[in-house]
This record gives structure tokens, sequence and C-alpha cells, in this order.
């Protein structure tokens, strides 16, 4: 990890960081402190950002269809519609994990902008995800912005926190392979394309 300066807005308490992959492609994130309390609950908020060498709408079909997450994301198994409104605000999903299930629910779809989906209750653990989708030319930056309840002591969030920040900018990486290359390998081994 390399830190530098950034564009994101910097807030009391937050940690701004740069990265770079190994094809050159800068990750911008901020881990946000404290964590902000949802419905009671103590969450773990974070954004990634991943600039991708397509169009907004080539990249905003494919990051925002819930089905195809297994392709870029090693961690889910699968996700299956469960209501009659696919890619709709309310649409609801049952996903699958390597080691639990939640249901999911759309909440925001702004065509080629803004893409958000939360886990329904009691699915756990309690989450809530947008994605900003902003034109750069004919690349595409997507910001990632996550609440979530990490269900670990107090004392291990940050470490915790780190962790999945992490795996998230690895997953979006994996995304970025799959629209610029259409096809990409896992951090399983498993290979999936476009």
């Amino acid at each position: 990890m390399i830190a530098g300066p950034s564009r994101l807005p910097s807030s009391p308490g937050s940690q701004v960081w740069v990265r770079y992959d190994l094809i050159g492609s800068a990750h911008i994130g901020r881990c946000l402190e404290p964590r902000h309390p949802v419905n009671g609950l103590t969450m773990f908020e974070f954004r990634n950002r991943i600039t991708i060498d397509k169009p907004v709408p080539d990249v905003f079909e494919i990051a925002t269809d819930l089905t195809k997450l297994p392709r870029w994301n090693y961690f889910v198994l699968s996700v299956t519609p469960t209501s009659g409104t696919d890619g709709k605000v309310g649409s609801t999903y049952h996903q699958v994990r390597k080691s639990d299930e939640q249901d999911l629910r759309i909440t925001e779809v702004d065509k080629d902008r803004a893409f958000a989906v939360e886990t329904i209750p009691p699915s756990k653990p309690e989450l809530r995800r947008r994605m900003s989708f902003q034109a750069l030319g004919d690349r595409t930056v997507i910001e990632d912005h996550w609440q979530l309840e990490l269900g670990v002591p107090k004392l291990l969030e940050p470490i915790a926190g780190r962790r999945v920040k992490g795996a998230v900018a690895e997953n979006l990486g994996k995304l970025k392979d799959l629209l610029e290359r259409g096809s990409t390998t896992l951090q399983d081994g498993r290979t999936t394309n476009l």
C-alpha cells in the first residue's frame, strides 16, 4: 500500500490511502472512524474506488446484476432472484456464500449512476452497500461504499474491518479483470467468463 494524496474528502478520524495494483490502477479508499450505529447496531463503514477501462453502461450492467456476483466475488456461490421484479428497487434475492446465506433487497437504482442493496432482517451480517458510477472518458470510476456489521468484539473491529475492506478491493479488481479481459481467475482458483 502506498499512501499519498487523495481527492476523497477527509473527515476527522478518517484514514485515506492510495494503493496501486500490479497493472498500475490506483485504488483509493477511506476507512471512516468512528463506526456508525444503524438501528442500534455498530456498523463499520468504508469505501473503495476503482477505475475500469470500459464505458459506464457496460460496467453498470454487470456490477449491478446480483446474479453475476459469483463471477467476480469468490466468496459468493450463488445469488437467486426471489421476487418478480428483477433489477428494480424492491427486488429481492437470496445469496449463498461460503459460510452463510442472506436475503438482499435493492434499495436504489439510478441507471448508470448509482445502485444500492441491503440485507433484509433477520439476515446477518447486516449490510448496506452503495456503488456510484462516474464516466471518465471511455472509462468508469466506481466508488463502492459499505456499511457492515462485522460481528466481532469491538477491540477486533479495526483488524476485521481492514481485512474486509481489502477483500472487497480484491473483488473489485476481479470485476475489472472480468470486464476488461472477458474472464478472470478468482482467489479460490475458479475461472469465470462474461
